[in-house]
């Protein structure tokens, strides 16, 4: 192979800046989702800060597989649910610790009743199944009694006015939303509408494109973790390979 030869192939192989940032992340994504937490007593708060968790560097290591193959404006969905996972931990982190236990509750309860709720809507709607739902009885949650709270865990929005530190992260959700769902946003951002009337082609806009911003909120999401755990009542030693992880993985 000549020389020049080589020096091309090298650069078509070369990682662009954006492609190094993706592969940090992916990286770290990785490392985190390979950490044995087995040791970890299994109870409301830890299933919930350690499954949020995990969803949320799953969930990092596709926007950033989607961003370094120049996918990023098709990741909002992708964007909302890890934004809405760290916003979740860090609204979770404002609350005192004695209320943490009951407010996760709260989402199984909600979760309860959705699941029902919609298996009742579609016998409405005609459709009879013999789905059975008893298993969902066996999962004992207390009914969160404190009303804004159980609003809370209900809608992002009240949680974030509950809660002024959230919002960089939910402005960034509320933002990722306008592009997950059929909404007008989206259709406009794909089919605008050309100066001659036309039905023209764009992409829609993506936030902080570089992945700079969302890989700080990947140290955010595993420093959060490990604070939560830590408050409920792990020591810093069960802790410290999340943080280690989190922070060194790059």
């Amino acid at each position: 192979m000549s020389g020049r030869r080589a020096k091309a192939e090298r650069r078509a192989t070369r990682l662009t800046p954006l492609q190094e940032q993706a592969a940090r992340i992916i990286a770290t994504a990785d490392r985190m989702l390979a950490l044995d937490l087995s040791y970890i007593p299994a109870a409301y708060d830890s299933q919930f800060i350690i499954g949020w968790m995990r969803a949320a560097y799953e969930q990092s290591k596709v926007i950033a597989t989607l961003t370094a193959q120049g996918l990023a404006h098709a990741a909002a969905p992708n964007r909302r649910a890890f934004v809405e996972i760290a916003f979740r931990l860090l609204w979770l982190r404002t609350l005192d610790a004695e209320q943490r236990g009951p407010v996760l509750e709260g989402f199984i309860v909600r979760e309860k009743n959705l699941t029902t709720g919609f298996y009742d809507t579609l016998k409405e709607m005609g459709y009879e199944h013999d789905i059975d739902l008893s298993a969902m009885d066996d999962v004992v949650a207390n009914i969160l009694e404190d009303k804004e709270l159980r609003q809370q865990v209900k809608a992002v929005t009240d949680a974030a006015k509950a809660a002024p530190i959230t919002l960089g992260l939910f402005s960034a959700w509320r933002e990722e939303t306008q592009y997950t769902h059929a909404t007008g946003h989206l259709a406009v951002a794909y089919a605008p509408k050309t100066e001659d009337d036309r039905v023209g082609r764009d992409e829609p806009p993506t936030q902080h494109g570089d992945l700079k911003t969302h890989h700080m909120v990947t140290f955010l999401v595993g420093t959060l973790v490990a604070e939560l755990l830590k408050e409920a009542g792990l020591p810093q030693k069960a802790v410290q390979p999340i943080l280690f992880t989190a922070w060194n993985a790059v």
